[in-house]
This record gives C-alpha cells, structure tokens and sequence, in this order.
C-alpha cells in the first residue's frame, strides 16, 4: 500500500461508504461519499479534503451518490439516487443528464464515452422494477 486517504466518520475528510473515486489531471482525488450524501475532493496529496457536492434532493445535490467519473475536459459525471447529474471540475452544477421520468431508480456503476458524440451509460439497479442499462447524450 503506498498510502491512505480519509478515516470513518461524517467530518470534512472522513467518509461512511466510500463507493467510488476519481483522478482529475492534476492527481486530486474525488469520492463519491455514499454514506454523508457527499462528493469530496481531496488533493493529489490525500489532503484539504472540502466537499464540493453536498446532500439534497434538489438538482445540484445528492442523496446516496454512488457513482463519480471525470471526463475529459474535467466535467463530473455523478450518479445518486434517481439522478445523473454533469458538475465542473469544482462542483459547480451545470445539468441534470437524465429525466425524471427515465426510471432512473438506483445507479451502482457507469462508464463514459467523452469524444464525440459524449455517452454516459449506467446501471440501474431497480431492485427487479426497471433493472437495466441506461445510456445518455451528454
């Protein structure tokens, strides 16, 4: 093991369920917090850890993020509960990429596509209800 980054807990760098992460170019760090309903960055360093998406059913928010990518021009893919939403690199909001009406119930994995045309696929774990694999434009 070459390092550790975070510890248990809801404070500013700790995390309940950490379920995914990303590199961004610079090296930072960014973690799909499931269990706080959080996105951090942490910085190439494991350290200065600020959350730059916090909890809440509103776009723009999260509730049990699950799915974190980077793209090629920095953009974050994030999937939670009922939503796949496109962030800058800093987490500020720039979209909702699905519909509310998709069936989009619970995202457990993605992958994307970020040439032209950019496609975001996720897994949509709807506990037998809508079980499938969703793809989007983005």
């Amino acid at each position: 093991m070459l390092g550790k980054i975070g510890s248990e807990g809801t404070k500013l760098g700790e995390m309940i369920y950490p379920c995914d992460i990303a590199l961004t170019k610079e090296g930072n760090i960014v973690v799909a917090d499931f269990g706080n309903h959080r996105i951090q960055l942490f910085n190439a360093n494991g350290e200065e850890a600020k959350v730059i998406i916090g909890h809440g059913e509103e776009d723009g928010n999260v509730v049990y993020s699950t799915c974190v990518i980077v793209d090629v021009d920095e953009n974050l893919i994030i999937s939670s509960k009922h939503k796949l939403q496109l962030f800058d690199k800093n987490g500020v909001f720039k979209r909702r990429i699905d519909h509310e009406d998709d069936g989009l119930v619970f995202s457990v994995g993605s992958s994307i596509n970020s040439y032209r045309p950019r496609a975001v696929a996720v897994a949509n774990n709807a506990l037998n209800k809508n079980a499938c694999i969703q793809i989007y434009n983005y």
